[in-house]
């Protein structure tokens, strides 16, 4: 097992990729709810009020999505350098 980024290993990491195709799928599920809301294809009640939720989602996903794509590219990154420094030896 190969220790990395913030104590993840090599095995955590196609659960982290899960995990950022499911944000993914999430976000653009979001993005396309905004653009029916806003574009008046979907009409609700209270339409500013789910914006703004939408929109603080999106947001909270986002910046989620963000922190989770830095870990697993740090964690290939990592991995990288010990595959090299293991090469070298």
């Amino acid at each position: 097992m190969i220790a990395t980024y913030d104590g993840m290993n090599k095995d955590a990491q196609p659960a982290i990729e899960q995990q950022l195709h499911e944000l993914d799928a999430e976000l653009n599920r979001i993005r396309k709810e905004i653009f029916l809301l806003q574009g008046g294809l979907r009409v609700v009640d209270n339409r500013e009020q789910v914006l703004a939720e939408l929109n603080a989602q999106y947001q909270s996903l986002g910046e989620q999505f963000v922190a989770l794509y830095r870990r697993w590219s740090q964690s290939q990154v990592e991995e990288s350098e010990a595959e090299s420094a293991d090469g070298q030896t």
